[in-house]
């Protein structure tokens, strides 16, 4: 959805509906653990960097107090535009592994899934799915869990900015920045533990890459 610039007002929003399924792929910090070399319908699922839904927005606007102001006013109330930039994303999928492999296959391997591991309504920092639904399997044989049958959390930021221009000379401009990023202060968290028998297991740990709030002045002189 666009709307070009009009009235001081532009404004872009897309969203994303989309699934991704692989049999055997790369991982976005996790393990496929494949279970059977020689049988890839099996590991058949949802790929570890598929995102069911994304959200943007890029808006821009000048603000329409001042239009009308002359001299010294004009100067400081003219001119003001605000830019605001939105994300809001699922999160990715990720596999439960056993942090000791039971198979012998000599590499990571997953455990049984004894029922439906997914939270309804959604995790929390604590316990992100169901770990009581998750069993070792026995020795020297491979579990019955799917790959990436569970989904991290989402990612959502919102970026803020309000700028202004101040023309010196015909050639010379200043301009005046405020940005705040994330300005919602709203935590971003990674993919849970997802190591079966680890005493973390479950829990979500890590900001990924999240930073918090985070508020800058700036003055830029263009000549």
């Amino acid at each position: 959805l666009e709307r070009r610039l009009h009235n001081g007002l532009s404004v872009l929003a897309t969203y994303t509906w989309s699934h991704l399924l692989d049999n055997l792929s790369g991982t976005i910090g996790g393990s496929s653990a494949l279970r059977y070399s020689n049988d890839r319908a099996i590991e058949y699922g949802s790929a570890p960097y598929d995102v069911r839904q994304r959200f943007t927005l890029f808006l821009n606007y000048e603000l329409p107090f001042g239009r009308s102001a002359k001299g010294a006013a004009a100067v400081l109330e003219k001119g003001w535009q605000l830019n605001a930039v939105t994300l809001l994303s699922a999160g990715f999928p990720f596999t439960v592994t056993n942090a000791s492999s039971r198979s012998n296959t000599g590499g990571t391997d997953r455990p049984n899934a004894i029922c439906n591991p997914v939270i309804s309504g959604g995790g929390t920092v604590s316990q992100w799915f169901k770990t009581s639904c998750f069993a070792s399997q026995t020795i020297y044989t491979a579990g019955n869990e799917g790959t990436d049958i569970l989904v991290g959390p989402g990612l959502t930021t919102q970026d803020v900015s309000i700028f202004k221009d101040f023309y010196l000379k015909e050639t010379k401009k200043l301009q005046f920045r405020a940005e705040a990023f994330n300005v919602t202060n709203t935590p971003n968290f990674g993919l849970p533990a997802s190591a079966f028998g680890a005493g973390t297991f479950g829990t979500l740990s890590t900001t990924s890459n999240n930073l918090p709030r985070n508020i800058q002045l700036a003055l830029k002189l263009t000549f």
